[in-house]
């Protein structure tokens, strides 16, 4: 077949489609995938925290394995980190505790949610993390009554000092890791 029969068929065949009438989705199917484009670029408050939820089962079942919350952890009993902590006194184990048992979720969050997400978690961190913050010692205090732990440095000042770590704790280790994330790329 010569060059010029081949041209010739291939013009054809491109008028064929430029004459073809535009075929466009329904008004419904289009409505669809805006709501779902828009979802995904602006994910909502809840859904976001409910992924910090499931990041914070997997980080915070790790970390009482090491360490200690209110009498529950790690393997193989013992104080696990918590001793070495509560010999610098009570205030600084509860500080600590929080700080850790909180900021690994703080952490591997701002390296695994969405960009979208992050995004989210910027702008309302101070909730976010503190209801996880609250959700978590009150589950925790809830598990450690239920198995009827004694935990004799459970005290209000220690409560209160647990939460305020692991909240301020959390944006802190929050904010650098997202700083890490935006760096690297």
């Amino acid at each position: 077949m010569s060059t010029t029969g081949r041209n010739t068929t291939e013009q054809e065949e491109f008028q064929d489609f430029l004459s073809t009438p535009e075929v466009l989705p329904s008004a419904n199917v289009s409505n669809h995938i805006i709501q779902r484009i828009r979802a995904e670029l602006n994910p909502s408050f809840l859904g976001v925290f409910a992924k910090l939820c499931l990041v914070h089962l997997i980080t915070g079942g790790l970390t009482l394995l090491v360490c200690p919350q209110f009498g529950i952890g790690p393997l193989g009993g013992g104080h696990g980190l918590l001793g070495f902590f509560m010999h610098h006194g009570t205030w600084l184990c509860a500080m600590t505790c929080g700080a850790v048992f909180l900021g690994t979720t703080a952490i591997l969050s701002a390296l695994t949610l969405k960009q979208e997400e992050l995004k989210v978690v910027q702008r309302t961190q101070l909730w976010q993390f503190s209801l996880l913050a609250a959700l978590s010692i009150s589950l925790l205090m809830l598990v450690g009554n239920l198995a009827q732990i004694d935990v004799p440095h459970l005290t209000p000042e220690y409560v209160t000092l647990w939460l305020l770590a692991a909240i301020l704790g959390s944006q802190i280790f929050y904010q650098a890791s997202y700083k890490v994330r935006c760096w690297v790329g």
